[in-house]
């Protein structure tokens, strides 16, 4: 058997131990931003969510019309958002950090429809905020695994 399909193997069988996924984040978690790097992600991230609350509550007709693009718009913007502050915080906190931000995105749209702004919320818009913000998380957890098995194989191998 060739040394690539040795690896691919001893990496699958890895991967159905038990605790290999906490493994691979704790290994994960030893590379983490330059702090100047995480201080400009979470003001990005910051300037990004405040953005985006002063837009989502503009009174109707201050906001660009968006019309067909409106569900890609609130996707985009909240997978977006999500990826900032995934990359604030090096990937630590994403299950919060999806919440927190999908309770903001239903919160955005119940203010919409509360507040006598001319607009109306949209229990769609905030599926798309969700699918957004979810998406975002299963790309940052897949890209965090896969970093995860990069540094695991590029670890010098024990043999005995």
């Amino acid at each position: 058997m060739s040394q690539t399909c040795l690896n691919i193997r001893y990496t699958f069988v890895n991967l159905l131990k038990p605790g290999a996924l906490t493994m691979k984040l704790k290994l994960f978690s030893t590379y983490t931003l330059p702090p100047y790097a995480a201080g400009v992600f979470r003001a990005i991230a910051l300037i990004a969510t405040l953005v985006l609350v002063h837009e989502s509550l503009l009174p109707a007709g201050q906001s660009p019309s968006l019309n067909n693009f409106d569900k890609i718009m609130h996707f985009a913007s909240y997978f977006l958002l999500t990826g900032l502050w995934a990359l604030a915080f090096n990937g630590r906190g994403l299950l919060k950090i999806t919440i927190i931000l999908t309770a903001l995105g239903f919160g955005l749209e119940v203010a919409q429809h509360v507040m006598e702004l001319g607009r109306t919320g949209s229990i769609w818009d905030a599926l798309a905020n969700f699918a957004g913000c979810g998406v975002a998380a299963l790309a940052a957890t897949r890209i965090i695994e896969a970093e995860a098995v990069s540094h695991e194989n590029s670890a010098p191998q024990m043999t005995g």
